[in-house]
């Protein structure tokens, strides 16, 4: 049986690996759901353009367009972003409101696998070093030391009360489970600061990281446009599952701060401004795509700095 030296030593030889697989899944997984909304559209409007000459009547006995007229007489007219589709016809208006509404949907299911990436990230990261958790509480039974003292509890692991060495990495993989979920459920801020830290090359406790300028520029440079982008996606998902897509206190107070950072970003990246002046936060089609965008290229740059970051090399 290996001892917790040895899993941990296999762990990091592993880690590259485990994340190019993390992030092959969630880019399968996220241009899945734009694909779909993709062939929800296209379906849509194939329903729509066979029957633009039939008149309108729900009772029409074609399951198609009954489906798609129910679904438009039962979502939120709100959902018709511009002026322009509000002067459509009846049938186009509820055709369209049910497009936004899917990709409004959509949208969500992006940001859920977004954070997924990022929570099985940072876990698969913190198991292979512990030791990044710095000054937080290690509780092994009776033995409480910081994570910071990781080697330490490496080499006392036979006076450690666990039966196996595999009982006792789960009960340190399960601590690491609920740092993360803690920070998950912490503002933007907070969030990033430990993604800084976790993340980073320096291979030691977070506390080396409170200064981070200079420590890891690829990481810093990431962050830069990162940061802001994934604020305002985050507040607006979470606008529209806790508030019904209309802005409120939490979302103004997120995007306060970070306006002039997302005008910066326009400037120098290309990426649209995206914050919206209006009560209602519902997507246009073009805020959908853009988040996808940006979705795909966040995975595929934290996975390529992480694995340059984390590989071995002869020295190590």
């Amino acid at each position: 049986m290996p001892s917790l030296n040895q899993i941990i030593k296999q762990r990091i030889k592993n880690l590259p690996k485990s994340i190019q697989e993390l992030s092959d899944s969630k880019t399968h997984q996220i241009a899945a759901l734009h694909l779909s909304n993709e062939f929800i559209n296209s379906y849509v409007n194939h329903v729509h353009d066979s029957w633009s000459e039939v008149p309108i009547n729900i009772d029409n006995e074609d399951e198609e367009f009954h489906i798609v007229e129910m679904a438009g007489l039962l979502i939120d007219d709100k959902f018709i972003l511009t002026e322009r589709d509000k002067t459509q016809s009846k049938r186009d208006f509820h055709f369209n409101k049910m497009k936004a509404f899917i990709r409004g949907q959509m949208f969500i299911a992006i940001m859920g696998e977004l954070e997924d990436f990022f929570s099985k990230l940072l876990l698969l990261t913190l198991q292979a070093y512990p030791e990044k958790l710095g000054e937080q509480k290690l509780r092994l039974k009776d033995i409480e030391c910081k994570f910071n003292n990781f080697n330490w509890v490496k080499s006392k692991e036979k006076h450690i009360n666990f039966n196996t060495s595999e009982d006792l990495i789960k009960e340190i993989d399960k601590q690491i489970e609920r740092a993360i979920m803690e920070m998950i459920y912490k503002g933007s801020d907070e969030y990033i600061k430990k993604l800084r830290s976790y993340l980073s090359k320096d291979k030691n406790s977070e506390g080396k990281d409170k200064n981070s300028e200079g420590k890891d520029k690829n990481l810093e440079n990431l962050l830069w446009w990162f940061a802001p982008l994934y604020a305002e996606m985050k507040a607006r998902r979470n606008a529209a599952l806790h508030n019904g897509w209309y802005r409120n206190d939490k979302y103004d107070e997120i995007i306060k701060p970070i306006k002039s950072k997302l005008k910066d970003i326009e400037k120098k990246q290309g990426i649209p401004y995206p914050v919206s002046e209006f009560d209602f936060l519902g997507i246009d089609s073009d805020y959908f795509d853009q988040s996808y965008k940006i979705a795909r290229q966040v995975i595929d740059e934290f996975t390529s700095l992480c694995i340059n970051n984390f590989k071995i090399t002869k020295k190590s």
